[in-house]
């Protein structure tokens, strides 16, 4: 998921090539760009989507490359709705794994990732933005949150993303009030 700024354009410029050299789980896996530009010109759009097809993702690898271009709505919002949008048009079907990335998320070492993706037991690996609850400070709520710029998760596991609630500061999620069916968050 991208909104395209120039942070997330460099990185697709100049660490995604590289990441995708070393990442057998990435360069293995059906890719879609969910981009929710704001204020892109239809030809930088179309200068990115060159560049990704061209120097990241080139038409001769096995696995396939969709672009889903959207409206921005808004940054907080943009944040899931790649998932929602992901359920609600059934990008998801047929998928043992989905993995959200921000285009300025990088894979350093998939070692870990990919033990757990072979865990039958495992039905979502999550950043968790906070390891502890606190009361009446700023970027603080007394529910779990997981960080939107990093997710992978099994489409079976979860059908309901729309349940989620976005944290009104953070581009998190917060679902203290909704369960969730991840009940190993913590292991």
């Amino acid at each position: 998921t991208t909104h395209l700024d120039d942070n997330q354009v460099f990185y697709f410029n100049h660490c995604w090539p590289a990441m995708i050299r070393h990442s057998a789980l990435l360069r293995e896996s059906d890719v879609l760009i969910y981009a929710t530009p704001d204020n892109t010109s239809d030809a930088q759009i179309d200068a990115y989507k060159s560049m990704v097809d061209t120097h990241i993702y080139p038409p001769n690898r096995s696995s396939d490359l969709k672009w889903i271009i959207q409206s921005n709505p808004g940054h907080h919002a943009g944040a899931i709705q790649a998932m929602v949008d992901g359920y609600k048009h059934n990008y998801f079907a047929g998928y043992d794994w989905v993995i959200r990335l921000n285009a300025d998320v990088l894979i350093q070492n998939e070692t870990w990732i990919r033990t757990m993706m072979h865990d039958s037991q495992v039905e979502g690996i999550f950043a968790s933005c906070r390891k502890f609850h606190c009361e009446g400070e700023r970027h603080c709520t007394s529910g779990r949150t997981v960080m939107t710029d990093f997710t992978i998760w099994r489409p079976h596991a979860l059908q309901h993303p729309t349940m989620w609630i976005l944290d009104d500061d953070d581009d998190e999620i917060t679902y203290s009030s909704h369960p969730l069916p991840f009940e190993r968050w913590n292991q």
